[in-house]
């Protein structure tokens, strides 16, 4: 059962406040800063009777009819707002204080929910989950089946995440980076350019990848790392601290990069070989077995 009442306070001018109860909860709503920037539209109803948020008259929620009455299809929350081109379809939910604008799709199951952003073009879809204070932005976004983008997250620019990977912390994926199996991205690393993130990977700290490498099995790359260019990191290597691999170079097995150490050029690190301190291994250098450190 919702119950609203409202009151004025005043100082030098009015504040119309509105509070709602439901349950356990208690939101405070604000309407001296009109939703949707305060465009034409109007507060909904949900398909099963509660108060929906507001939906713009240029942005579009499927409806049903339900006792000669039209309601949302996908539930949109009290506070929740969808504006400006977006549409909202299918199953989904927005709820909290999220908010749909620009020409953003969400549909199927996707959930967007507490202070979450979804604008531009971007597509949220599957059973995919944007909430906290996370972003999805820009041209050709695409979140989806049960990926996750949650606390302060930003994925823009392109980029996809999808399957059942993750993005949290402060990370940031973007221009055609892609994101998927079952990989994690957190902290506040950035995955740009058209690297592919997958499998069970992780990319965390501060780490950086970039341009068109690949990190893929159960690597992991962290700490203040860079893998740029054409670079591949795979099966269960290591590469953290300050080190870096660039060009054509493969760390794979059980190698660990770390110290200020560089791999690059068709250098290939692998087996249990650890790479640290200052060294560079570079050229066609294949290096399988033994520590190396300068």
């Amino acid at each position: 059962m919702i119950l609203r009442s409202s009151i004025f306070i005043g100082l030098f001018s009015f504040l119309f406040i509105s509070f709602s109860y439901a349950g356990d909860f208690l939101w405070i709503e604000n309407f001296s800063i009109p939703p949707c920037r305060g465009a034409a539209g109007s507060y909904t109803t949900n398909f099963d009777g509660s108060p929906g948020g507001f939906v713009a008259d240029s942005a579009i929620v499927e409806s049903v009819i339900i006792g000669g009455l039209s309601r949302n299809r996908p539930y949109i929350g009290s506070l929740a707002s969808v504006c400006e081109n977006a549409q909202v379809t299918g199953d989904a939910r927005v709820y909290g204080q999220a908010r749909i604008f620009g020409d953003a799709e969400v549909s199927d199951n996707a959930q967007i929910y507490e202070n979450a952003q979804v604008y531009g073009d971007a597509m949220v879809y599957g059973n995919a989950r944007v909430y906290g204070n996370a972003w999805v932005y820009g041209e050709d976004v695409h979140v989806s089946d049960n990926a996750q983008i949650y606390e302060n997250a930003r994925v823009y620019q392109n980029a996809d995440v999808y399957r059942n990977a993750q993005v949290y912390g402060n990370a940031e994926i973007y221009g055609n980076a892609q994101v998927h199996g079952n990989a994690r991205v957190f902290g506040r690393a950035w995955v740009l350019g058209s690297a592919r993130l997958y499998g069970d990977a992780e990319v965390y700290g501060n780490a950086v990848v970039s341009e068109d490498t690949l990190v893929y099995g159960n690597a992991k790359v962290y700490g203040d790392a860079h893998v740029s260019e054409t670079a591949h990191v795979c099966g269960n290597a290591e590469v953290y601290e300050n080190a870096e691999v660039y060009g054509d170079a493969q760390v794979s097995g059980h190698a660990r990069v770390y110290g200020n150490s560089e791999v690059y050029g068709y250098a290939q690190v692998g087996g249990d070989v650890q790479v640290y301190g200052n060294v560079q291994i570079s050229g066609n250098d294949v290096i399988l077995t033994g520590n190396y450190e300068f």
